[in-house]
């Protein structure tokens, strides 16, 4: 079961087979034969290591758990613009007018 090696190997006759860069008796811990390896969590542009929302483990980012992508450039919690409720806001009031609203998401 991936939960066994945690979710970074498979699990073979009661042993962990692990993923590179992964070893350990559960996949647990990380080996990196490559000290310029970071270089390669920056991505083309020269932007810090993983976008400073992640860390960079032997050339790729392990991403915090709100973000994602290969750089960590993603946020899995888009942050909402007022403008994203306009048109709806606008129809809202159109066909139920009342003198105050109160938006709540």
């Amino acid at each position: 079961s991936n939960g066994i090696c945690n979710g970074k190997g498979t699990c073979h006759k009661n042993i962990c087979l692990c993923a590179s860069p992964y070893t350990g008796t559960n996949c647990s811990k990380i080996v990196c034969l490559d000290p310029q390896a970071i270089k390669m969590c920056s991505g083309t542009q020269n932007l810090t290591a993983c976008n400073s929302n992640g860390q960079c483990i032997c050339g790729a980012c392990v991403c915090n758990k709100e973000y994602t992508g290969k750089y960590c450039e993603y946020s899995r919690y888009p942050i909402m613009q007022c403008s994203d409720f306009e048109e709806c806001v606008k129809r809202h009031y159109l066909f139920d007018k009342k003198d105050s609203y109160v938006l709540t998401i």
